[in-house]
């Protein structure tokens, strides 16, 4: 099927319903579908064809999910892009995409010479020409072209199909169970791979899109009351700011208000502590997600199995197999460390014009996120890092996650990363940069740090920052990390 039956389905069924609400404006499913099709009518005009790749570089609004049932109907391929990469044409790699077009909500000098953008106002003219009757793509045609995070190098590219895209909702079916009755917050915006499927699947079940216009944690904790939201999905970006905010308070929504679950990702890594602080005092409903964009959801934590196994990322979701193998590929025991390896039906299938990253990810019918991991007897996954972040000093091998870890509980920490770094006599040491919250010297973290962890473990030298980037998910990108690092040895080598 084409993913934009259904929601036309609801257009039919319950015209009225609200389908999305910016602030004071509410649209209906039958208004959002009229504003799909003009755009629909409008894009044909604009020479646009089925399978021509789409980038939609826009603010969230209503229009903008608008076009996302439009180019779903159309059976063009969306390419959701954040509006603030395009000042940076590297990051978004149009050429490599080679879209068809852009649209956009404002001029973009960033774009390439002779890139093809079209306004969004364009696409919102009303028309007398009728939609075209001819069958719209879907199943297992492409619906949306898609990144990876691209947290230690180029993003890599890969699509997703109708009958893909709706195969994941599956994953959400456990812990969300969406109803037409949820009214979900789009705290991750369309403009984001995630974000994009999250629309989806509100939109597949018929429930309300909240967009999201706040700036100030105040300002959200009163949207989300004031619009009665019931799902919210939240990445470390959010979580954080939210955890400051709520310290020492009752929970900010109790169980018997209307927010019945929120999803937190831990791809960022969020620790122990900070999901018991987010039950504790902003909502007892919080689920720990573990995922990935080339599968969407691979785990999942109940409360129950936060309670069960606190530094635990979960067990597999509906419709996912997990193993952990070794170097070789063959299946390791439980409590052993390897590399987590993925599969399901609703899985990315290949990366586009990158062999070797595809035949590194893609083997056998497996798909390989490069994470470490291990897995209980009750089938929890604990992560331990990334496949290639291993550090080795004088032999011996550890991932930076566990040094993280023992940074991230000093109470003058707010970030930390760490990664390894050539050294004459040790082969590599650990670096650690950090951002902290109160005055402590570099004597006082490697003195923690050697309160909780081997010698061979403890940072050898920490570099301080203001803040450490991140990727629209709220990842740490390290490579930005280790050239920033690289450069402070260039200029002051006495300090290291």
């Amino acid at each position: 099927m084409n993913i934009s039956d259904a929601f036309s389905a609801h257009a039919r069924n319950h015209p009225d319903h609200a389908a999305v609400e910016d602030g004071e404006r509410i649209v209906t499913y039958a208004e959002l579908e009229a504003l799909a099709t003009c755009a629909a009518v409008n894009l044909r005009n604009e020479g646009i064809v089925p399978g021509d790749t789409v980038g939609l570089a826009l603010p969230d609004s209503i229009e903008q999910i608008a076009l996302l049932w439009a180019l779903a109907r159309f059976g063009a391929v969306i390419f959701p892009i954040h509006a603030e990469l395009l000042r940076s044409e590297d990051e978004v790699g149009l050429d490599r995409h080679q879209l068809r077009v852009v649209i956009v909500a404002h001029a973009t000098p960033s774009l390439p010479s002779g890139s093809n953008t079209i306004p969004l106002t364009a696409l919102f003219r009303n028309s007398t020409e009728a939609p075209s009757q001819a069958a719209a793509p879907g199943g297992q045609d492409p619906l949306y072209c898609a990144q990876s995070s691209g947290t230690t190098g180029t993003p890599k590219t890969f699509l997703m199909s109708h009958n893909q895209v709706i195969g994941s909702f599956q994953s959400d079916e456990e812990f969300l169970r969406w109803t037409a009755a949820d009214r979900y917050i789009a705290l991750i915006g369309p403009s984001f791979p995630v974000g994009c499927r999250l629309c989806f699947a509100a939109l597949f079940a018929g429930a309300t899109v909240i967009i999201n216009r706040t700036t100030y944690v105040e300002e959200l904790v009163r949207l989300i009351r004031n619009k009665r939201v019931t799902v919210a999905s939240l990445t470390p970006v959010h979580l954080r700011p939210i955890l400051n905010f709520a310290a020492g308070k009752e929970p900010l929504f109790p169980l018997m208000r209307s927010l019945r679950v929120v999803t937190a990702g831990v791809t960022a890594g969020v620790t122990a502590g900070e999901r018991h602080l987010a039950r504790r005092h902003v909502t007892p409903n919080v689920v720990i997600v573990y995922g990935c964009n080339e599968q969407s959801w691979i785990a999942a934590a109940t409360p129950a199995d936060q309670d069960a196994e606190p530094n635990s990322v979960g067990r597999p979701v509906a419709g996912v197999q997990v193993e952990i193998v070794d170097e070789d590929n063959q299946a390791l025991p439980f409590g052993a460390v390897g590399r987590l390896r993925v599969r399901s039906d609703h899985i990315a299938t290949g990366y586009l014009n990158n062999p070797e990253a595809d035949a590194r990810a893609f083997q056998g019918g497996w798909f390989y996120p490069m994470d470490l991991a291990a897995i209980n007897h009750d089938g929890y996954i604990f992560l331990k890092g990334r496949a290639d972040d291993l550090i080795n000093a004088d032999g011996i091998k550890f991932y930076p996650i566990e040094v993280e870890t023992v940074l991230l509980t000093h109470p003058a920490e707010r970030e930390a990363a760490v990664f390894g770094w050539p050294h004459p006599m040790h082969g590599q040491i650990a670096v650690a940069a950090v951002t902290t919250s109160a005055q402590v010297t570099d004597k006082d973290i490697k003195a923690f740090c050697r309160q909780h962890l081997a010698l061979y473990k403890v940072p050898q030298l920490i570099m301080r920052l203001a803040e450490l980037q991140r990727n629209e998910m709220g990842k740490i990108i390290k490579e930005p990390l280790k050239e920033k690092f690289r450069q402070k040895i260039a200029e002051r080598p006495e300090e290291f």
